[in-house]
């Protein structure tokens, strides 16, 4: 028997859905079937078996699901319970980057399913401990985690000139999409501007690691100052001002409320679909006091609000933006907005009914391998690098490098 979590929602406050009191049960694990014999043809249904196993880990696993003799395995990360004919088609390896439960069910002919497994995987990795910092330079504010491994020493593929000093010795910033570290402080460089983050929580929202940001070059801090930047669009939050209350971060860094519990488990953001169940995993505990109030969220049977995740029945994912729903470009795509499952949720009617927007491309700041040139992508253009020594120059890390296919994406200005 397996039991799950659960929270408690008390009253409404201020337009925010609000969490009277928390109860937690320990997780109980039973054996699982071995599977039963049909008349078909003497047809043995093995339930899915997941590699690795489930279990707690400290990096992304790519779980790789199977059963014997199945004509297809679907499953879900959801909470809701898979079957042959809904749920999502296995295809291939699940990346699992976040903590999450993979129920999975497998399928044979004449519409025989298996019973359905559940696999718990718990990722912790190495925790930075951050503290608030008032910053300085750009954007106002950042915040300094207490333990900062310098991007600078994983570089190990160029050699730099003798005397040089890495990340300080150019005269050419860092292009849009960069973060860049300046002693322990992050800064994101948009607009020709660097955008500062003040919580380490505002910053996780945006899918970001301390490893994505290189050295701080004196060009760089010649940029504008930009303004801090709050969690991202399409962010659930606890507020810490209270410690109770649930919000949505919407456009221009408001915060909505939802109308009731109703709304809120409507639009899929609960494990499970009875009140006692608790909210979807994924979300962060920010201050949200100085946030402006924005329009609360009043009905479930309206589009998801804008930033949401959401999959549809084939099991492709939605960007919902700007009152279109953006299909993603390849999964690569979707990983490097530092997206997991945890914040994906069921589409309703009404998100299918919105026109289709343009294809989401990789992020800016991305760095991409593809037939042995490697490119930054920056303000969705590919920028070539003229050499590993520029590369190393500039503090990128080759460990950050991925390899897909650029051909759709138009040349920009060439990297000394």
């Amino acid at each position: 028997m397996l039991m799950k979590s659960r929270y408690v929602f008390g009253l409404l406050l201020a337009g925010g859905l609000t969490m009277a009191g928390l109860a937690r049960a320990d997780m109980v694990t039973g054996q699982l079937s071995t599977g039963i014999t049909t008349g078909l043809s003497g047809v043995v249904i093995a339930v899915p078996a997941a590699s690795p196993v489930a279990g707690t880990y400290t990096s992304t696993q790519s779980v790789i699901l199977s059963a014997d003799g199945s004509t297809s395995i679907r499953y879900t990360t959801d909470g809701t319970t898979p079957t042959c004919s809904s749920g999502i088609s296995y295809t291939g390896a699940i990346a699992v980057a976040s903590s999450l439960t993979i129920q999975a069910v497998s399928c044979y002919p004449h519409n025989t399913g298996s019973s359905v497994a559940s696999f718990a995987y718990v990722i912790n990795p190495p925790v930075v401990t951050p503290t608030v910092s008032g910053g300085g330079g750009g954007g106002g504010g950042g915040f300094t985690p207490s333990v900062v491994t310098p991007v600078s020493s994983t570089i190990s593929s160029s050699t730099l000139p003798q005397g040089e000093v890495l990340g300080a010795s150019t005269t050419m910033a860092h292009v849009d999409g960069t973060l860049v570290q300046d002693g322990n402080t992050i800064y994101l460089i948009q607009n020709g501007q660097l955008d500062g983050f003040r919580d380490p929580q505002e910053f996780a929202s945006y899918g970001y690691q301390f490893s994505q940001a290189v050295p701080i070059n004196e060009a760089d801090k010649l940029l504008p100052a930009g303004p801090v930047l709050k969690a991202m669009t399409g962010t659930l939050a606890l507020d810490t001002s209270d410690n109770r209350t649930i919000y949505m971060v919407g456009r221009n860094s408001t915060k909505r409320g939802f109308a009731s519990w109703g709304v809120f488990s409507g639009l899929g953001y609960v494990k499970g679909s009875s009140t006692s169940a608790g909210p979807v995993n994924g979300i962060y505990k920010i201050n949200m006091s100085d946030y402006p109030a924005g329009a609360p969220i009043t009905s479930a049977a309206d589009p998801h609000p804008e930033g949401s995740l959401v999959v549809d029945s084939s099991g492709t994912v939605w960007w919902i933006l700007n009152g279109q729903r953006d299909g993603f470009e390849s999964m690569q795509v979707f990983q490097t907005y530092g997206f997991s499952f945890n914040r994906v949720v069921p589409a309703n009617a009404a998100d299918l009914v919105l026109p289709m927007g343009p294809l989401v491309k990789f992020r800016d700041g991305t760095l991409i391998s593809d037939g042995g040139v490697t490119y930054i992508i920056s303000d969705g253009q590919k920028l070539a690098f003229a050499s590993a020594e520029a590369f190393a120059r500039l503090g990128y890390d080759q460990a950050e490098v991925i390899t897909a296919v650029l051909a759709n994406y138009p040349a920009g200005q060439e990297i000394q």
